[in-house]
């Protein structure tokens, strides 16, 4: 994303198993889609499926660089899952949901919900309606989610770690936590936590009744500082609350297999990017990367370096 950012390159390859494409993105003023689950190939042989809670993609300067990676990417994944039906664009007017807060555990700067609710205001001006939505829809699934991230990541590594041999004594203590929890669960909290996915799955469908589209904050705050997620200890569960602190509605787009784009929509006092979320229904991307076409023609984001190499 740094390099992105800088002009470094024009784009980069970047996964996303719980905001790890557009979290970045977001940090660095970028366009970053956590496609729709099935959309993309989880190649080579399927080595980042995740359970499904990976998803493969770029991280872009532009809609236009996203959606021409996605249109070339998407489709003939051949597996695990069926590739999804992309929907045509809904007619006009969409009916546009807007959550604007994320709950007294995890609670979102004034300035980042404002961007939210400027982007709101901007497809309001085009004749689209916004739905308020409120954190109480959402709680019970983010929990979810947060919990599925945990278990499914401490499963991977602890796989990862006999079937490749390695010492895990060598790793951080905090990565040896995650391998422990993923070498003890057993199997039966392991299915219910999917279980419980399944069903988070289910009501952010549910919520697909009333809008089209949601509009939510991407982070709840500025980028922190490095150092802000130590590895120097054993708590894996504080590791996932700090997570969901600083992106409370990344992680529920990969657990629950929802397409969700974050994109730049303004700055703040020390210029750094105003990110926003859009989620949309199963199969939804390309409703996503028209309405941030949409909203980056508002020109509220410009970027800071020209990309090496292409004349300004």
């Amino acid at each position: 994303a740094a390099a992105v950012a800088a002009g470094i390159v024009a784009i980069a390859h970047a996964t996303d198993a719980g905001g790890s494409m557009r979290v970045p993105a977001a940090c660095c003023g970028l366009f970053g889609l956590k496609a729709s689950r099935g959309a993309i190939a989880a190649g080579p042989s399927f080595g980042n499926h995740l359970g499904g809670i990976a998803s493969e993609l770029a991280l872009c300067r532009s809609v236009r660089d996203l959606a021409v990676i996605f249109n070339a990417a998407a489709g003939r994944a051949r597996g695990p899952f069926a590739d999804p039906w992309f929907a045509p664009s809904p007619p006009d007017p969409l009916r546009v949901g807007l959550l604007l807060e994320t709950g007294d555990q995890y609670p979102t700067e004034p300035a980042r919900s404002e961007a939210v609710e400027e982007a709101a205001r901007a497809l309001e001006a085009d004749g689209h309606s916004v739905v308020p939505m409120y954190w109480d829809a959402f709680a019970a699934s983010v929990a979810t989610s947060g919990r599925a991230l945990r278990d499914i990541i401490a499963v991977n590594l602890a796989n990862f770690v006999v079937s490749a041999g390695l010492d895990a004594g060598r790793s951080e203590r905090l990565t040896q936590a995650f391998i422990n929890h993923g070498s003890q669960l057993q199997a039966t909290a392991l299915w219910a936590t999917l279980g419980d996915a399944v069903h988070a799955s289910h009501a952010v469908w549910s919520l697909f009744d009333r809008v089209d589209c949601i509009l939510t904050p991407m982070l709840a705050s500025a980028p922190l500082p490095i150092g802000s997620f130590p590895f120097d200890h054993d708590d894996i569960d504080l590791q996932i609350r700090r997570m969901t602190a600083f992106a409370p509605l990344a992680t529920l787009a990969n657990a629950t297999g929802f397409p969700a784009l974050t994109l730049p929509f303004g700055a703040d006092d020390a210029g750094l990017p105003l990110p926003v979320q859009i989620l949309a229904p199963m199969g939804g991307d390309r409703l996503l990367i028209e309405l941030a076409a949409r909203l980056e023609r508002e020109g509220r984001w410009q970027h800071r370096f020209a990309v090496a190499g292409i004349p300004e």
